[in-house]
């Protein structure tokens, strides 16, 4: 994280601004609302700050889709096996 976003980020709460933070459990990654698409920065969780609104970063981005095709290939194949076994 840059200066500039550390210090953007410790403002928008001091305000208490809307922060966006990566709705994955786990994730650390914050954003402001002002910044560039794709840019986020590393911050603990603050669980007594209300507001917060939920996006999702990058990373789990990529994760999720990944995970949906994989679930659109396995339901393809079983969508064709048992349009197989119909056939017979």
């Amino acid at each position: 994280m840059s200066p500039v976003q550390y210090t953007e980020l410790i403002n928008a709460f001091s305000r208490q601004d809307m922060i966006v933070v990566c709705w994955h459990p786990n994730c650390l990654l914050h954003r402001l609302k002002s910044w560039s698409d794709g840019e986020w920065a590393v911050y603990p969780r603050q669980a007594e700050y209300h507001n917060y609104s939920h996006g999702i970063c990058e990373h789990h981005f990529k994760e999720y889709v990944e995970e949906a095709y994989s679930v659109a290939r396995d339901e393809s194949l079983e969508s064709k096996e048992e349009i197989a076994a119909l056939a017979k």
